[in-house]
């Protein structure tokens, strides 16, 4: 479906008055309407939102500066006797607003004519039925080189996860943890974990009742071949070497697929490759990030190489603090944590909540009820935070550089402040799922938002995982794109990632396990060729993904990179220690980065 001229120019139109706050009542209801019932209208919808975020992010309150305009106090009928609003409200920056609005339309008509339909992502011509899932990865023009030293493990501060302490002292409950984008509670019942194959079982019961109910015949059962060439690719980053095709394909053992697949996971390729997909995620590759990219990567390989529990992985890198010397989690936040922590808030939602939220810095969603305040409140989990430079004199060399570290500043408490669309600054609290944590100067506010990103049977990390996952493997998520889940964009199969969602959780957040339930279900043996009673089965077009088969997926710059060392041999030659054999990866892995 394609939209008219007229039509476009009216969806346009609804878009822009959602992002200046001037929505009336029946607009907001034909822009709903349209919304639920045009793929094609969501999608541009989406792209307008998610430009306009990032625009604001210029415009934001503060720009760096922590000065706010003197404010007066008002009788609030909240749970708060005050509540503190703007005299002098800031202005209007109409002029900016106005550049905005051109820019929007500009990289709207750049994002129609150049992104891939159904993906959300460029099409770069470089297809295959085993490649890397489509993950909004941000990227940069240099692929950089490491300079540190021999990979070792040190001591890790540990990270405690327990109840969070909120405010006068009470504990949350399983039902006050409601996510940003609140989606609908299963009745999913579960008190301990299922077994492997009870868990595949159900996976390929979820997924055989809609193909049923669509009445089409799944593709049939993708040869060893296939199969080899798609895990080895989803798990390790490159193409299995013939040899072992050849071997694999000899081999007669009936569980062979099992067998292999805890090899793969047992494999440093395994580490490398997932460490790069989340430093890709959470700072990219933009020469200007290699600082923190290189540290944050190593802290990600000592994670993927214990199988540390996801959970603990997310809140030491909420909590962290340090130099990247010291703490190499430190590296995320450093990245993002300048204009106010908006950067900071909105990413920590979208990589690790599934939450797209961007838009909401600056006014209420449209669709889903998240609200202003809300993003706020997860931002005043971020007040404490702060980068801090010291220059550093070498005493041989006389050379000074500059130590960067992030820091807890022991002495802020209170709320964060923000302003909204009527030009009034109103405070936000650290509060999270409906929980408000103590603001007092006391109170580690990233250290408590860390304990509770985990509290429930069902956190909204291991929702946002579990989908995240699905996607990688599958080449689509139970929700597109997989980071702007909530009720205004409902899972394909609600059943099936409630379930898995639940069960990784009682699995200890163990990743691996995860991979294998995925790796050697039933739907993932499935050939990427589309039979004649599954052609329905089509994302890219805008239908919704039944998973009969494993959809086409653009190989990442990494992979090709990866398989093509591999189909040469090349990948021999890499010899020396660590650092020797990253800073040359890096440097031949520069050129896969321009092209991409």
């Amino acid at each position: 479906m394609i939209l008219s001229n007229s039509k476009q120019l009216e969806l346009d139109t609804l878009l822009e008055a959602v992002c200046e706050d001037r929505l009336s009542p029946d607009e907001s209801l034909r822009l709903e309407k349209w919304l639920g019932e045009s793929s094609v209208a969501r999608k541009r919808y989406r792209e307008y939102i998610i430009l306009h975020g990032i625009l604001y992010w210029d415009t934001a309150i503060g720009l760096d500066s922590t000065e706010l305009p003197v404010f007066r106090l008002e009788e609030a009928s909240t749970s708060r006797a005050k509540k503190a609003v703007a005299t002098n409200p800031f202005p209007r920056r109409v002029a900016r607003w106005s550049l905005s609005a051109v820019v929007l339309v500009a990289l709207g008509l750049v994002v129609a004519l150049f992104v891939k339909p159904g993906t959300g992502q460029p099409d770069l011509g470089l297809s295959s039925g085993n490649g890397l899932a489509s993950q909004n990865t941000p990227s940069g023009a240099n692929a950089g080189v490491s300079k540190r030293g021999s990979e070792t493990s040190r001591p890790r501060r540990p990270v405690e996860i327990h109840e969070p302490i909120v405010k006068n002292g009470s504990k949350p409950s399983t039902e006050s943890l409601n996510r940003l984008n609140p989606v609908e509670e299963k009745t999913t019942s579960l008190t301990e974990g299922s077994s492997d194959e009870t868990i595949r079982a159900f996976v390929a019961h979820e997924l055989s009742a809609r193909w049923a109910e669509h009445q089409i015949v799944p593709s049939p059962q993708a040869d060893d071949l296939e199969w080899l060439r798609r895990v080895y690719l989803d798990l390790v980053g490159h193409i299995p070497p013939a040899y072992e095709a050849d071997r694999f394909v000899s081999d007669t053992n009936p569980r062979k697929r099992e067998q292999l697949v805890d090899d793969l996971l047992d494999r440093s390729e395994y580490v490398q490759n997932w460490s790069s997909i989340w430093a890709n995620l959470m700072v990219g590759r933009a020469p200007e990030r290699m600082e923190y990219r290189e540290q944050l990567q190593k802290f990600l390989r000592d994670s993927f190489r214990e199988n540390r529990p996801w959970n603990e992985v997310v809140a030491e890198i909420v909590s962290a603090e340090g130099t990247l010397e010291e703490n190499g989690a430190s590296g995320f936040l450093l990245a993002h944590v300048n204009n106010q922590a908006v950067p900071a808030t909105a990413i920590t939602a979208k990589l690790f909540l599934g939450t797209d939220v961007q838009c909401t810095q600056c006014h209420d969603h449209p669709t889903n009820g998240e609200k202003q305040n809300q993003f706020w409140e997860l931002n005043s989990f971020f007040k404490q935070t702060a980068r801090k430079a010291e220059p550093i004199t070498d005493p041989k060399t006389g050379v000074v550089t500059t130590l960067v570290s992030l820091v807890r500043l022991d002495d802020a408490s209170g709320p964060a402040f923000y302003e909204n669309r009527q030009g009034l600054v109103r405070p936000a609290y650290p509060i999270y799922g409906g929980i408000e944590i103590d603001d007092g100067p006391e109170t580690n506010r990233r250290q408590e938002l860390g304990r509770l990103l985990s509290a429930g049977d069902k956190p909204q990390i291991a929702e946002a995982f579990v989908n995240r996952l699905w996607a990688h493997f599958f080449g689509y998520g139970f929700t597109n794109p997989v980071d702007d889940m909530g009720s205004h964009n409902a899972p394909s199969h609600p059943e099936l990632l409630d379930r898995l969602a639940r069960e990784f959780v009682l699995a200890k957040y163990d990743q691996k396990r995860l991979m294998k339930w995925i790796c050697l279900s039933d739907a993932y043996a499935r050939t990427s060729r589309m039979g004649t009673d599954n052609q329905i089965d089509d994302p890219e077009v805008g239908e919704s993904p039944l998973f009969s088969r494993v959809y086409l997926k653009s190989m990442s710059a990494e992979q090709v990179y990866n398989s093509l060392l591999v189909a040469t041999g090349v990948i021999h030659s890499l010899k020396g220690d660590w650092t020797q054999v990253e800073r040359q990866r890096d440097e031949w892995l520069e050129q896969f980065v321009y092209v991409y």
